[in-house]
């Protein structure tokens, strides 16, 4: 089974909901309840019950999918495997965890502060930056997920590439709307 990274900015007052009921999350995610087993089916029912809860499709952003480049473009922004504390390493796998275990941990989320500061961080990094933290290597050694650095490497860099500036251009989009973020895996 492939680990996906995704992302869904939303709107501060839906964040504020589902903080206090995080079983929304599910929603938000698209994620359907079905004889008690999460099944996965992208932007499937998250119109449902937040319509009911008083939120429009104007509380949320279409959905970005970065498929299994995540943990790559993490390691281009912070130069490890690891989460980190810095805005580069909170912009994959940051945040503070939100709902139940998705699979591969639950969904986290960032306030719309955190996503401004994360843009404006993102801003700044050129693609003369992200080729000099790319090594295949190291990416190898450190099993970076999804592997197979080493083979066809300007593919894979063009991969990661091209994930990176989604990632970068779709913060953008949150912080001009004031929008809080999630990031998960499924």
């Amino acid at each position: 089974m492939s680990m996906i990274g995704r992302f869904r900015a939303l709107s501060p007052w839906l964040l504020d909901s589902l903080k206090q009921k995080p079983g929304l999350v599910y929603d938000v995610l698209g994620i359907p309840t079905i004889f008690n087993r999460h099944v996965f089916e992208p932007d499937a029912g998250a119109a449902g019950s937040l319509k009911e809860a008083g939120f429009s499709s104007d509380d949320l952003c279409e959905m970005l999918s970065i498929e299994k480049a995540w943990h790559g473009v993490h390691f281009l922004l912070c130069g490890h495997q690891d989460t980190d504390h810095t805005l580069l390493g909170q912009t994959v796998l940051g945040g503070r965890e939100i709902g139940e275990d998705l699979g591969y941990g639950a969904a986290r989320f960032l306030e719309p502060l955190e996503v401004r500061e994360i843009s404006a961080a993102l801003a700044k990094v050129g693609t003369g930056e992200m080729r000099g933290n790319f090594d295949p290597q190291k990416m190898k050694s450190l099993m970076i997920y999804p592997g197979g650095w080493d083979e066809n490497e300007e593919r894979n860099w063009e991969w990661l590439l091209d994930a990176f500036v989604q990632v970068k251009g779709y913060y953008r989009l949150a912080a001009d709307r004031g929008f809080a973020m999630l990031q998960y895996l499924t």
